[in-house]
This record gives C-alpha cells, structure tokens and sequence, in this order.
C-alpha cells in the first residue's frame, strides 16, 4: 500500500470535543443492529481512500440495514456526542468519506433491500446502498436505465452519487429513464478552438438528444493505450478526443440529425477524423477508454487530481497555464486533461513519478486561485472533502455562512462528518 499523504500542506485541525468510542457504545450499536453488522476489525478499507491520500483511525464501522436502524444509531451517536461519517462506496475523490481521526464510519453498503420501480411513471424508489451499475442493470431487464453513468458504477452507491451531485458522463442529457441508448459518435480533433465549436455545434444542432459530450487529450489517451488490453481506434494520433453520446426517443429522428450534425462539422473542417459505434460492443469499448483514463493515471505514477469547473473559453487555457508553470520551475510531471466539457467540468490531472512537495507547491493555491480568477469553481461534482478545505472560501465567502446555518439547524451537535467543510 502506499503511504497516504494529505496534498494540502494547512496542519490537520486537532481532534474535536467529541466522546471517545468505549465497549458501552458497541454493546448498544450490536443491541441496535446486530453483532455482524458492528465492524471492529480490518477496517483499513473504511478507514483508506480509493487513492491512498488520506487515512483515518475509526475503530468502529456500523452497517444499518434500515432508515429506522440509521435514526436509532445517529440517536445514540447525538446522545454521547460521538463524531460520526457517513460512508458510500469509498469510491470518492477528495476524502469525503473518510475519518479525520476516530469518527465512527456509518456504512450505506448494506442499505440496498427497498427497492420499487413503476414502470407506467419510470419512477425508481430505492434505498442508498444499491451499487450504480447493479441498479442500472436490474432496470435494464425492464427496459429502463438510470440517467447517470460515472467510471466508478461498478462500486460507488446510488447514495453517495446523490450526496456528491456527480454529473458523471451523460449530465448533458438527464432525461427520463424511458430514453433508451441509440448510438454513439467519437471525433478527434487538431486544436481546442475547433473543441470549442464542436461543443457549441453540438449543443445547437442535437439539442435535447444530446447525452454526452467527453473529451480526452492526446496525453490521457495515450496513457490509456499502455495498457495492451486497448487498440487505438483511430490511425493517427490527434490532440483532442471528443466522446458524443445521444439518447432520444425516436430512433429516425436522432439518426438524422446526427447526419445533419457531422455534415456541417465536416464541411466546416472542425473534424480532422471520426468512427461511429456500429454496435452495442462497439459503444462499450468506446466509453470503456474514457473510463479507463483515471485508473491509467494513477497506475503511471502519483496523482494531483483536480476536479473544476470552467467557462468553455477558459476550459483548456488552465491546463496550458499548468504546464507553463511547472516548466518555468524546471518541475518534471505530465499534465492530462479530460472530463465532460459539456458543462464545462475539467478533470486535470498532474502525474509525477512519485509524491512531490514541490509541484504541491507550484499547485497550490495556484489552481485554486486560477480557477475562481477565471469565473470557475474550484469543486464541480467531487465534491469539498479533506482535499479541498483549505480552499473552500475561494469565492464563496455568502455561500459558506448560509450553508454554515442550514448544518446547524440539522446537525447542532456538529457530529456528521466534522472536520470536513466546517
């Protein structure tokens, strides 16, 4: 395992005004859910981050099967002051999820039996606990399909995608679960101007069809295509990758308008090659690439993730001004770029060989105040966490008080997830 490290260098808060688990605490959460749903040993994987940036020390994991066990152990938590932190799938970002210091971590992964689908309405109830690509699946055997897709489907909760507010792969299109998948388009691209007026022409031509727009730069696909198990799809390589998705009704319709749409895009010379998913297995590999990109990453070396949001014009010039600043620093690391650029969320990502204190340096506050100067914000849909804290106030001084209020009215004791944001 790696060492985990915090990229922030503000010294960690100190431990709060909080109770201290005791063998009392246990006694009552085993009475309120049972002995084997009260964890107490092996819990390195409720206590690590999917990146090995951040570990806590909790000596307790709860796993409540029901809303009405949640309530009865956040009341004892309330009544001992006991620091508690909700937890998902572990699959976060920013360290969200995990304890600063010994919080009890209250597990969703067990939330998952209610589960109800209408049909006639598409409506979905279901409980916190159900894996993304499980829930996509079950819908699929009725002919549905949950208007989300993340690279960590296969792990992350429905839960834990609500709380973050991922917009994941398909935010541009957040229709209705009766759509169904059509087909896909992928074009590669020879400047971010032309990336530019994809997106516009895109959004113009296909408009309420459209589902997804991704890019990838050339690094990103690159890294990808390390990997034996990728093929490139095109002949050439190319700075940009754009990923076009389209989800409609009427299966005529969308296919005319995709033609209308690469017509135009070819005559006015925006694309310099293209391939069109023939098939479902051809769509499939098509995203299994784009999802592939962070997992590459973070195999090739330690990783500086970002997580922005960005007008279009500035979505690129970040990552120049990135590379422009570790150059000038004579710093060695590899700067990739990919994300949904339909709605302007940038996932840059600098790797270096191993963890470096100095392009933490050149990094931080650097992006963060790049990013707000450039009428951004520093978190689009992974969220505040541990990662960000230090930054949080980054233009957002108003909207931090008011959220200060609204944790207390709901939380006055300040258990769930200190240490966190406030």
């Amino acid at each position: 395992m790696r060492a985990t490290r915090r990229v922030s260098t503000v010294v960690p808060p100190r431990r709060g005004p909080y109770a201290e688990l005791n063998d009392g605490d246990i006694a009552q959460f085993e009475r309120i859910l049972g002995s084997k749903n009260v964890l107490t040993s092996d819990l390195d994987p409720y206590n690590v981050d999917w990146m090995k940036w951040f570990k806590g020390s909790s000596s307790c994991v709860l796993f409540p099967t029901s809303a009405e066990e949640v309530s009865k152990v956040l009341g004892h938590c309330f009544s001992r002051r006991l620091a508690v932190v909700p937890q998902s799938g572990n699959t976060g970002l920013v360290g969200g999820s995990i304890p600063v210091y010994d919080e009890v971590v209250l597990s969703l992964r067990k939330l998952n039996s209610h589960y109800q689908f209408e049909s006639q309405s598409g409506v979905l109830e279901c409980d916190s606990g159900f894996i993304l690509e499980e829930l996509d699946n079950r819908l699929a055997s009725e002919g549905y399909m949950v208007p989300l897709d993340l690279g960590a489907k296969g792990s992350c909760l429905i839960g834990g995608n609500i709380s973050t507010g991922a917009g994941g792969l398909r935010l541009i299109r957040f229709g209705s679960l009766h759509n169904h998948l059509l087909g896909l388009q992928v074009v590669s691209l020879s400047s971010f101007e032309k990336c530019r007026e994809i997106v516009r022409l895109s959004k113009d031509r296909l408009g309420e069809v459209l589902s997804a727009l991704e890019i990838i730069d050339e690094e990103s696909m690159c890294c990808v295509l390390e990997d034996a198990s990728f093929h490139k799809i095109f002949s050439s390589d190319h700075p940009f990758y754009i990923l076009l998705e389209t989800i409609g009704s009427d299966e005529y319709h969308d296919q005319e308008k995709l033609a209308n749409f690469l017509n135009e895009a070819m005559d006015r010379g925006l694309l310099a090659d293209g391939v069109q998913a023939c098939s479902r297995e051809e769509a499939s590999y098509m995203w299994r690439i784009r999802e592939a990109v962070p997992v590459a990453l973070v195999r090739s070396g330690y990783v500086f993730k970002h997580d922005v949001s960005l007008p279009l014009q500035h979505f690129y010039t970040l990552t120049e001004a990135v590379k422009h600043r570790l150059a000038m620093e004579g710093l060695k690391a590899r700067v990739f770029t990919f994300g949904h650029i339909g709605d302007g969320n940038s996932h840059l990502n600098v790797v270096t060989k191993e963890y470096s204190p100095d392009v933490a340096d050149e990094l931080y506050p650097f992006i963060y105040d790049w990013v707000v100067t450039h009428d951004g914000s520093i978190s689009a849909e992974h969220g505040i966490g541990q990662l960000k804290k230090p930054f949080m106030a980054f233009g957002k001084g108003v909207e931090i008080e008011i959220a200060k209020r609204l944790k207390k009215v709901f939380d006055p004791s300040h258990i769930l997830s200190p240490y966190k944001m406030f």
